[in-house]
């Protein structure tokens, strides 16, 4: 499915790309200060900015590049995309049903209902899981930093929860395309039956 939006023209999409932006500048800004002495609060704020923006990039950077190359149409019922046995007990102990309608939608037209298939929705599922598999160790990059500036525990939080950030949206669209695929069996059933 190709769809017609441009996808950096979302909410969300704008909002990333501000942070990021901002964040990328800010970095310089700090940086400049702390180049000619090395001073410690300018070199954290650039070190903290800096951070902020590769996680605000890459994130935007890796759905953009997946969405030119895959454009939705990866395969729902390909191996990994299948439930594994225990994943619906997981959810319902996480209780996604409860939550995963509050969180943010990166590009909301993709999937709706009213623009595109079940079918098509479910195969929107399997990219968006994999712009988050991909930026689980992405998110981890960071840590290479350690060496030069420390702050260990600093990098490694950061990035643990970037990569916590990605896993629930995992969760969300694997919970997800089941149902889709559910709906869209009935709904092929039920246009089967209807034709003369």
């Amino acid at each position: 499915m190709k769809d017609g939006s441009n996808r950096l023209a979302s909410p969300m999409a704008r909002r990333m790309c501000g942070i990021a932006i901002a964040s990328g500048v800010a970095t310089l800004l700090f940086a400049l200060p702390a180049a000619p002495h090395g001073s410690q609060p300018w070199l954290s704020l650039a070190i903290s900015c800096g951070v902020t923006c590769y996680h605000f990039s890459y994130r935007l950077l890796v759905g953009l590049l997946l969405d030119a190359r895959l454009h939705n149409q990866l395969d729902p019922e390909a191996w990994l995309f299948r439930p594994r046995r225990g994943e619906a007990q997981l959810y319902r102990m996480l209780r996604v049903q409860r939550w995963k309608h509050r969180l943010p939608t990166f590009a909301p037209g993709t999937f709706s209902l009213r623009q595109h298939s079940c079918r098509q929705i479910a195969a929107a599922t399997c990219q968006a899981e994999l712009v988050h598999l991909l930026n689980i160790p992405l998110s981890f990059a960071p840590l290479l930093l350690i060496p030069r500036f420390g702050s260990a525990a600093v990098f490694f939080i950061t990035s643990l929860l970037a990569a916590a950030f990605d896993a629930v949206f995992i969760i969300i669209q694997r919970y997800n395309r089941p149902r889709l695929l559910h709906l869209a069996a009935r709904q092929a059933q039920i246009h089967h039956k209807e034709r003369p």
